[in-house]
C-alpha cells in the first residue's frame, strides 16, 4: 500500500549531514533527498499496481506457452522440454511473486534511506 510519509528537515540536519569528506550545502542536500523521496514513491505505486497487471497476464501467457510445448509433435525436440520447463518455472516465480507481494512476506525496499 502506499502510505503518506511525512518527512521533516531542519536546516540544522541537512547542515550537519557530510558525504565522505565533504561537507555538502544544505540547498543540494535536501534536493538530493527529494529526488531519492520521489524516487521511492514513483517505485512503490509502480510496484502496488503494476504487479497485480502484469503477473495474471504471464501467468496465462506461460501457461498457454507449457501447453504448445507438451504437445506430443513437440516432446521430440530437446529445445520444446526446455521452454517447457522454462514455462514452469516462469510461472512459480510468479505465483510466489504475488504471494510475496500481498502478504508482505518479501519487503524489498528500492530505496531504504527513509
Amino acid at each position: 500500500m502506499v502510505a503518506n510519509t511525512t518527512v521533516s528537515i531542519t536546516t540544522d540536519d541537512v547542515e550537519n549531514m557530510t558525504m565522505g569528506n565533504e561537507t555538502m550545502t544544505s540547498e543540494n542536500t535536501l534536493q538530493q533527498q527529494l529526488v531519492q523521496l520521489m524516487t521511492y514513491k514513483v517505485a512503490e505505486a509502480i510496484s502496488l499496481y503494476w504487479v497485480k497487471f502484469l503477473v495474471p497476464i504471464g501467468l496465462i501467457g506461460n501457461t498457454l506457452s507449457f501447453l504448445v510445448m507438451i504437445k506430443p509433435s513437440n516432446r521430440k525436440l530437446s529445445t520444446c522440454i526446455y521452454m517447457a520447463s522454462i514455462s514452469v518455472n516462469d510461472n512459480l516465480m510468479m505465483i510466489l511473486t504475488i504471494y510475496g507481494h500481498f502478504t508482505n512476506d518479501l519487503n524489498l525496499h528500492i530505496i531504504t534511506n527513509f
